[in-house]
C-alpha cells in the first residue's frame, strides 16, 4: 500500500516530481506511454462507473490547473444498477446512485489540484509503462471509490430541489467582455446533464460564480457526508 505523506511532505514530493517529470509533458512522442491521460480514461471517466449504462444521468469531472490533474469524478445513474438482483430490483427504480473516484490526500490539501499532483507524482515514481502496471499502481495508491443514493442524501436533495430545472444552463448568447473572464492556471469542471436520450447539456470551464461549474462543485460537496465505500468493481479494474 502507498504510504500516505503529511501535507508538507506531499507538497515537497510533487514539487520535486514536477521539476523532473512534468516538463516532459511537452516532450512526449507517440512511443511514450502517457500514464496521465490513461489515468483520466481508466479511473476518472464517469462513463466507466456504470458498466450497464455508459452514459449516466449526470457527470462531474474536476481537474486542476492547465495540466488537468485529476481531483475527483462523479457519475449519477437513475434507477437500478447491475448489482441489483433478485428482490433488490423491486425497489431500486426510484434511486439515484452516485459513484465517485477521488485522489486521496492525507489531511486537507492546500488546493484541490494537490490531490492530482500527488497522484501523478506517485505514478511517475512507480515507473508505470503500460495499462497493466498503471492498474496495479492505482490499486496500491488506494484511490477513493465511493457510492451513495442521492435520493437519501438530505443536503444534495435540497440543492436539487432548489434548482430543479438546472436553469443556469440557459447561458446568455451575447458575448461578454473577454477581459472579464481572464484566469491563469485555473481549475476546471466538466459538468454533463442528460435529461433524456434526446437532450444533453454540457458545461466545461472555470468555476465562475453562479456558473454550472460552481453549482456542480457545490453539489459534490453536499454529498460529502453521505459517501460510503462502493462494493462495485472500481473502473480502473474493469476491462
Amino acid at each position: 500500500m502507498f504510504a500516505k505523506q503529511s501535507p508538507l511532505i506531499a507538497l515537497l514530493l510533487f514539487a520535486v516530481t514536477s521539476a523532473s517529470s512534468f516538463p516532459a509533458l511537452a516532450q512526449d512522442d507517440a512511443s511514450h506511454y502517457d500514464y496521465r491521460q490513461r489515468t483520466r480514461e481508466l479511473a476518472f471517466d464517469p462513463q466507466r462507473f456504470f458498466p450497464e449504462r455508459p452514459e449516466p444521468w449526470m457527470e462531474i469531472v474536476y481537474s486542476g490547473d492547465d495540466y488537468g490533474y485529476p481531483v475527483y469524478s462523479i457519475g449519477i445513474l437513475l434507477g437500478c444498477t447491475s448489482e441489483d438482483v433478485g428482490e433488490a430490483r423491486r425497489g431500486c427504480g426510484s434511486r439515484m446512485i452516485a459513484r465517485m473516484v477521488r485522489a486521496p490526500f492525507n489531511g486537507e490539501p492546500p488546493r484541490p489540484r494537490n490531490r492530482g499532483q500527488a497522484l501523478f507524482g506517485f505514478l511517475y515514481e512507480s515507473g508505470v509503462s503500460d495499462d497493466a502496471s498503471l492498474r496495479e499502481a492505482l490499486g496500491r495508491y488506494r484511490l477513493e471509490w465511493l457510492e451513495t443514493d442521492v435520493s437519501e442524501c438530505g443536503p444534495a436533495m435540497a440543492m436539487m430541489e432548489a434548482n430543479p430545472a438546472l436553469s443556469f444552463f440557459a447561458l446568455p448568447l451575447v458575448p461578454r467582455d473577454p477581459l472579464s473572464g481572464i484566469a491563469l492556471h485555473t481549475d476546471k469542471i466538466r459538468f454533463v446533464h442528460r435529461d433524456s436520450y434526446l437532450f444533453e447539456s454540457t458545461y466545461y470551464g472555470a468555476l465562475w460564480e453562479d456558473s454550472p461549474g460552481a453549482w456542480a462543485d457545490e453539489f459534490a460537496q453536499s454529498l460529502e457526508a453521505c459517501w460510503q465505500p462502493s462494493e462495485s468493481t472500481p473502473p480502473w479494474e474493469r476491462d
